[in-house]
């Protein structure tokens, strides 16, 4: 699949940065510390937002909830964003550091910015001539096993010859429109071409700050997931792994029994509750063969 590159629409992201007069100037201090880097490692009472550009922290919990009341949709009671539950979240010092920030003023002024980041983005995507985006998501294993769970789904998927799999995805997930990068972390890629209607925003859209500085890494896109239980469908060619890298503990290609029985407990995909939602994916055998491990040893 040929990405779509910010670089060929708008020019490349390093250079130029005070002619780019089609990026968004955030008003927000607040909303701004959830779309980039925030506080990234030194959260603090004083500095409590860790941005969704470094990781999917308080910042992003706040930026996904803006997100669902500007743009009008819901996750039900059962299905929420993951982030919600995660333990690493759960600092009341911190969490009480930006809830003082919170009056129903702010959050009003919040979510009007939060729309017209988006409006302002469907504005310039409609100028440049797009109506979908070819982008691609990399994932890497960790101790969750997400990744292992979709290597699962979509191997046995391929042992049934279905043509789409189906699993979770969170409210906002970062995508890029560039095949190298962070390819030497990624375990999983997903590959697909989204509705323009889909981007909430993009680094060539968007600035903080300095005109000089780098608010977003390069080539960055964020596609919002509307589903109302966190489900998408998607192509079983739009999601690759390298077999190579990993050994099936469960043999799951051996057993067609075992692999329609996979796909019915995951279709959709199972309720986890809260005091299990850290441990609740599958990892299906899947365990890193010497290959990866050396590339994970040569990372360090």
């Amino acid at each position: 699949m040929e990405l779509t590159k910010q670089s060929d629409i708008w020019g490349y992201h390093y250079t130029h940065l005070e002619q780019k007069r089609q990026r968004y100037e955030i008003k927000d201090e607040i909303l701004a510390n959830c779309i980039g880097i925030g506080a990234g490692s030194l959260k603090s009472v004083d500095k409590p937002i860790v941005g969704f550009s470094y990781n999917k922290d308080n910042g992003y919990q706040l930026l996904a909830y803006l997100t669902e009341l500007a743009l009008g949709f819901k996750r039900l009671p059962w299905c929420q964003d993951r982030s919600y539950l995660s333990s690493k979240c759960k600092d009341e010092t911190i969490i009480n550091a930006i809830l003082n920030q919170l009056t129903e003023q702010k959050i009003d002024e919040l979510v009007a910015e939060v729309t017209t980041i988006y409006a302002h983005t469907q504005t310039e995507l409609k100028k440049a001539g797009l109506k979908t985006v070819k982008l691609v998501r990399h994932i890497a294993a960790t101790d969750n096993d997400y990744a292992q769970t979709i290597m699962g789904i979509r191997d046995c998927a391929e042992i049934l010859g279905l043509d789409y799999i189906e699993f979770e995805m969170d409210t906002l997930n970062s995508f890029s429109c560039e095949n190298g990068a962070y390819s030497h972390l990624s375990d999983i890629q997903i590959y697909h071409e989204f509705d323009v209607s889909d981007v909430l925003y993009c680094s060539s859209l968007l600035h903080f700050g300095d005109k000089n500085s780098i608010f977003m890494e390069s080539g960055e896109w964020v596609i919002i997931n509307r589903s109302a239980n966190g489900v998408i469908q998607l192509p079983i060619d739009s999601v690759t792994y390298d077999k190579t890298k990993w050994l099936d503990g469960l043999d799951l290609k051996s057993s067609v029994a075992k692999a329609e029985q996979v796909i019915a407990e995951r279709t959709p995909f199972h309720i986890r509750q809260e005091w299990d939602f850290d441990n609740s994916y599958a990892s299906f055998g899947k365990r890193p063969s010497w290959k990866r491990k050396l590339a994970e040893f040569l990372l360090k």
